[in-house]
């Protein structure tokens, strides 16, 4: 456990702050203060624009296979449970998408 009173987000990222080990809180962009020894900043979220390159296999009317290659740009919503569901519940954003 940390003893840091500040933090500090940058511009394109949302911190996550949990208070004794429980989410508290979203912390936007620019200095927030925290309370000594019971808060602390455990990650952050980009708000930035993403893009993933998706391959997809199907078959046509005449039967014929084409690979298609999807590019696909995602953000996550502007909303507290979006960013807490970003950071806790997905360990591979990506890799869910592609599957």
């Amino acid at each position: 456990m940390s003893c840091i009173c500040f933090a500090c987000t940058d511009q394109d990222e949302v911190g996550l702050v949990e208070n004794l080990g429980k989410f508290s809180r979203i912390i936007y962009p620019g200095f927030n203060f925290l309370v000594p020894c019971l808060e602390q900043q455990v990650g952050t979220v980009s708000t930035r624009i993403k893009q993933l390159d998706v391959g997809c296999e199907t078959k046509t009317r005449d039967n014929v296979f084409v690979r298609i290659i999807v590019s696909v740009q995602y953000i996550p919503r502007e909303m507290e449970q979006a960013y807490y569901d970003a950071f806790y519940k997905l360990t591979d954003p990506d890799q869910q998408m592609r599957a």
